[in-house]
């Protein structure tokens, strides 16, 4: 029974393995190791000690033998006795025990002694790696032959025992270059990942949020994955559901065309200065007389802090998103005329507080708006 092959098969998955009556194996992770003396790196292994005091019968070596040699656990015992047993005779005639992959065994000075056998990695997560050469960067300009210089630095890998071998054959020399190539890469990443969002958000705020329109950003428009409230006043009529009315005439004329239910009128003082009329409708005689409380409509111009839903060019269309909002109930105007564009408000306030709050309100209802401040 070849004993030694299945302590080195334990050995690769447990620590500690006992030869019941012998002695007992004992494994220790061992770090990677540079050896600068050698130019070489060895990769992590197991150190792998012999305890001749661990005698007592675990089960461990046992059960593993019953398995391999479809025997009993007891005949398995049985067998590994007869080999230790025969260990321990060669041992005495002074004689080295060889343990497969794990190591030798020998006496000296009547005590057992051990030496772990070097070609072999009992370490499972270093499997199939071996040593690697290296030439530091301070003999490089010592080195008369150099194969194959890499233009990239690199990383040492651990690589088979059969390219080790293909690499000595042809004497070939691998040289890492300075940590300075590393950094060189670096900034080239740290450059790409500036440029990114630079790229992004050229595209992402004219196309995608209104700043065309109010010439405004707010933080909200800087995040992609924000849902942002739909345009009410562009979705919410049809094509063909608004009748467009020029009036040509001026003053009171102008009211009389407007529609009975019509509450509000907006006065073209100047060019860019629009003043909101209430018009309270009376009817004597089947007749409609229209009374303009100035004073009331003079308050709406004292408020600096208006918030403002839309920009337009077209007048009428400024004049619809006013009639939209005043039938939820706001207190719509044009406000003014400012580089070819009617601002028209939702509200307009004597505050910043109050036009703040307010403008958190309009959100939670998905009316979209900024604040302007005249």
């Amino acid at each position: 029974m070849n004993l030694s092959k299945y302590i080195a098969e334990l050995l690769v998955k447990n620590n500690c393995v006992i030869v019941p009556n012998f002695g007992g194996f004992i494994a220790n992770y061992n770090p990677a190791i540079i050896d600068e003396l050698r130019h070489k790196i060895y990769p992590p292994s197991k150190r792998v000690l012999f305890n001749s005091n661990l005698l007592s019968n675990d089960g461990l070596l046992a059960n593993y033998v019953s398995t391999q040699i479809s025997k009993t656990y007891s005949e398995s015992l049985v067998l590994i006795d007869e080999v230790s047993t025969s260990w321990k005779t060669q041992l005495n005639n002074g004689a080295r025990v060889s343990i497969g992959e794990v190591g030798f065994l020998y006496e000296s000075d009547n005590k057992i002694q051990f030496e772990q056998n070097r070609e072999f990695n009992l370490y499972l997560g270093a499997y199939g790696l071996s040593a690697v050469n290296f030439v530091s960067l301070s003999e490089e300009s010592t080195k008369g032959e150099v194969i194959e210089q890499v233009e990239s630095p690199i990383e040492i890998a651990a690589v088979t025992h059969s390219e080790i071998k293909e690499v000595n054959k042809k004497e070939a020399i691998v040289v890492a270059l300075p940590n300075r190539a590393r950094k060189n890469n670096r900034w080239k990443y740290l450059a790409v990942a500036c440029v990114l969002p630079i790229l992004f958000y050229s595209y992402w705020i004219p196309m995608e949020t209104h700043y065309l329109d109010s010439g405004n950003i707010q933080m909200a428009d800087f995040n992609p994955l924000q849902k942002k409230a739909n345009k009410i006043y562009n979705t919410r009529f049809e094509k063909n559901e608004i009748d467009f009315v020029t009036i040509e005439s001026s003053g009171l004329d102008k009211v009389n065309l407007l529609a009975s239910t019509v509450e509000f009128y907006n006065y073209q003082f100047t060019d860019e200065l629009y003043i909101p009329v209430n018009l309270n409708r009376v009817k004597i005689d089947k007749t409609e007389v229209v009374n303009v409380d100035i004073k009331e409509n003079a308050k709406l111009m004292e408020n600096h802090f208006h918030l403002i839903a839309g920009c337009f060019g077209d007048k009428n269309n400024a004049d619809l998103l006013v009639k939209d909002l005043m039938s939820q109930g706001y207190s719509s105007t044009i406000v003014d005329k400012n580089k070819g564009l009617y601002r028209v408000s939702v509200q307009s306030f004597d505050s910043k507080t109050k036009a703040t709050q307010f403008k958190s309100k309009l959100s939670s209802n998905s009316i979209s708006s900024w604040l302007l401040v005249k």
